[in-house]
């Protein structure tokens, strides 16, 4: 009888197989402290590199806190009715109106007006100061402008990540935005406005955003809290939805002939513990395994040796798991990322491999790695 096929290998990828230490310290966007604050609707956050200030858009004051414990200084009335939004630089506190359009600059010191002018748009919500320039969030634009801080002259802008962005702040190379809808804080790149990095927001209702002794800090409208996040630590990721679940893996084949299939091998790859996912059970087979050998990677798999399956009949074999599963947002930091000569030789080489999956020599391969890695080393 004619020979349908000789031998079979299938290469079943699930799960896939790294190790990872559970005991891990706080991740990105994780609360390290949280305060109540004196006011119920905070609407704007800033620093001064001592101090925190807190805007109620309500009671149109300004607040200012002790970041060590939350406590409350000194009060003062804003100088709008409807304030929205807060920026320090230049020794000024800049206060937004997003009712009447207007940007106020203030002596901190004394609460008083130095100066004001016309935002470009009448719905600035977020403020930010960088570098002798002042970032306005402008939502009914959608857009991020760059100003002269003495003037509001416009010297740039981009969109927003996002229509429900609201608020914002500087920590001295990025942008900090908030998206209020998406429960979202997005590093942003302050020339281009590409967002390089996403954290989930520790409420519900992100409303002011401030920069102070390496930590990102954030009110919320909805709890009324002050927090202190954690963003450059071990792990540089965040776990969420976590849940526990029974993995069910199955590879079958059947021979509709009409020869029989002979040397039947298949190969499927086993699950390991990952920084996302944990074992909770051992794996469970519908048949044991021959063997267990590992792939060129170092990927364990269970091989089965199931011979010859006859026209008209069917092979399978399975297996069951008991995990612990998260969706995983990893924060990587381009300062934070080396170079091309930190690549350990062992992944080069395995990694790298020329073949019909990587073509190396390929035109298309190395005129796209041209432009991805453009002039880093």
């Amino acid at each position: 009888m004619k020979t349908a096929l000789t031998r079979a290998v299938c290469m079943v990828a699930v799960l896939g197989a790294a190790w990872f230490n559970p005991t891990a310290s706080a991740a990105p966007g994780d609360v390290q402290a949280s305060f109540d604050l004196p006011c119920k609707y905070p609407a704007g956050l800033a620093s001064d590199g001592q101090h925190l200030f807190v805007v109620d858009w309500r009671a149109a004051k300004v607040y200012a806190l002790d970041p060590a414990d939350g406590a409350t200084g000194r009060t003062w009335d804003a100088p709008t009715l409807k304030p929205h939004g807060l920026a320090y630089g230049g020794g000024k506190l800049f206060v937004a109106d997003d009712h009447t359009g207007m940007v106020y600059a203030l002596d901190p010191a004394s609460g008083m007006v130095e100066h004001h002018f016309e935002a470009p748009g009448t719905r600035t919500t977020g403020l930010a100061y960088a570098d002798g320039v002042l970032y306005l969030l402008e939502r009914k634009s959608r857009r991020i402008y760059k100003v002269h801080p003495d003037d509001g002259t416009i010297l740039g802008y981009f969109a927003v990540p996002d229509s429900a962005c609201t608020c914002m702040t500087y920590d001295g190379k990025y942008l900090w935005v908030s998206n209020r809808i998406k429960d979202e804080l997005y590093m942003v790149e302050p020339e281009s406005g590409m967002v390089v990095a996403i954290v989930e927001a520790p409420g519900p209702y992100a409303a002011g955003l401030a920069w102070l002794g390496d930590h990102l800090w954030n009110v919320d409208f909805q709890t009324r809290k002050l927090y202190r996040l954690v963003l450059d630590d071990t792990p540089r990721y965040r776990l969420t939805d976590t849940r526990t679940a029974r993995v069910e893996c199955l590879w079958s084949l059947t021979n509709y002939g009409p020869g029989e299939v002979r040397d039947l091998t298949v190969n499927v790859a086993l699950p390991d513990n990952l920084p996302n996912q944990r074992l909770r059970s051992e794996v469970r087979f519908s048949t044991s395994p021959t063997e267990t050998v590992a792939d060129r990677w170092g990927q364990r798999c269970a091989r089965f040796e199931l011979g010859t399956v006859p026209a008209g009949r069917k092979a399978a074999v399975s297996y069951a798991v008991d995990v612990e599963v998260s969706a995983i947002r990893y924060l990587i930091l381009p300062e934070k990322i080396g170079t091309l000569n930190d690549i350990p030789e062992q992944i080069r080489q395995e990694y790298t491999v020329d073949g019909a999956r990587y073509q190396i020599d390929s035109p298309y391969i190395r005129e796209t790695v041209k432009k991805v890695v453009g002039d880093e080393q």
